[in-house]
């Protein structure tokens, strides 16, 4: 891994996005937008819903095959706490393994797939447009993304 994916992995980490109780989300939507607009290049937003919102991008490559990505920014709350051997939003490193909540689900596999595009996009080996699709609301039931997708239906099209 990159020095730059790793350093923007951890911070992201550092983050706390419990959509339960609210914390950091809209930081976190705030942080994510201005990552994709830094790594990929292409302009990001952060779109409303009735509850957490929803970051947004697309990259246009001018195939003709579009991919809807999904990932999810958000996490489960952290209690109890005494059960943590570090900080949940420490992002601590040790062994070459990263201990943090959500570093396998969902914001290490999220920064995975963006950094594969940055890579592909880089190379000029990506052979599809990409639509991405990070909501903030998984770990409560995605109660707001259904409303966001019928809103959203032309938009959100791909194969």
């Amino acid at each position: 891994m990159e020095q730059e994916e790793l350093n923007t992995l951890i911070q992201f980490l550092k983050m706390p996005s419990v959509s339960a109780t609210g914390e950091g989300i809209e930081e976190t939507a705030n942080y994510l937008k201005e990552t994709v607009e830094r790594v990929l290049g292409v302009k990001a937003y952060v779109e409303k819903t009735k509850g957490h919102p929803v970051v947004y991008s697309e990259i246009n490559v001018k195939a003709k095959k579009t991919l809807l990505v999904y990932n999810h920014y958000d996490v489960q709350p952290v209690d109890p706490l005494n059960e943590w051997k570090y900080g949940p939003f420490s992002a601590t490193v040790e062994d070459g393994k990263i201990y943090a909540r959500g570093a396998s689900d969902n914001k290490g596999t999220l920064m995975a797939r963006l950094f594969a595009i940055k890579h592909l996009l880089d190379k000029n080996e990506l052979g599809v447009n990409v639509k991405l699709l990070y909501e903030g609301e998984e770990e409560i039931g995605s109660i707001n993304l259904e409303d966001y997708i019928e809103r959203n239906a032309n938009k959100l099209k791909a194969d």
